[in-house]
C-alpha cells in the first residue's frame, strides 16, 4: 500500500523540524504509541497499540531514521510485529517553507501480513488515513506549544 499526501503547517520549518527529531514530540502525537525509546543516534525502538478493523494488538519494532538533511528531508524505515501480524514501512518526509509555515510532504510504503492483512485494503487506507490526520492535529497543537514557549 502506498501512501503519500502534503501537509500545510503554520510553523516555520525549523521548528516543525525540531519537532519531527523529538522523540517526546513524536512519541505523545502519534495515535497508539506507548513509547519511543531512542537506541544511539538515528534507532528508536517503538511500542504501539493499534485497532484495525476488529483486530486488536501490541506491536514492538525498530524504527530507523536514514538520510537525514537538516531542515529538509530524511528516510525513515519501520519494522514491527505483534500477535496480529507485522509491518514493514518505507517513508519519506520532506519539509519546505510555504506562505509563513511549512508544506510537508510525505510519502510511504506499507506492507503488512497476518491477521491485520486480513481485514482488507479499504479498511487499512482508511485507519492509515485517520492515523495521519490524527497525528497532524496532535503536531499542530505541540507546534503552537513550541512556539508559545519560544516567543516568550
Amino acid at each position: 500500500m502506498r501512501i503519500q499526501g502534503t501537509k500545510h503547517l503554520s510553523s516555520p520549518v525549523e521548528v516543525v523540524w525540531s519537532a519531527l527529531n523529538d522523540t517526546a514530540v513524536l512519541a505523545t502525537c502519534t495515535p497508539g504509541c506507548k513509547s519511543l525509546t531512542p537506541e544511539g543516534e538515528s534507532r528508536y525502538i517503538a511500542v504501539m497499540e493499534m485497532g484495525i478493523g476488529p483486530v486488536k494488538a501490541t506491536f514492538k519494532g525498530t524504527v530507523t531514521v536514514l538520510e537525514r538533511v537538516q531542515n529538509v528531508s530524511y528516510r525513515l524505515k519501520v519494522d514491527a510485529s505483534g500477535s496480529a501480524g507485522f509491518a514493514r514501512i518505507d517513508g519519506y518526509v520532506a519539509l519546505t517553507p510555504a506562505n509563513a509555515g511549512t508544506n510537508l510532504s510525505y510519502t510511504a510504503q506499507v506492507e503488512v501480513g497476518g491477521k491485520i492483512a486480513g481485514v482488507g485494503q479499504r479498511v487499512l487506507e482508511s485507519v492509515a488515513k485517520a492515523s495521519i490526520n490524527q497525528f497532524f492535529t496532535n503536531l499542530e497543537k505541540a507546534l503552537a506549544r513550541r512556539q508559545g514557549l519560544a516567543g516568550g
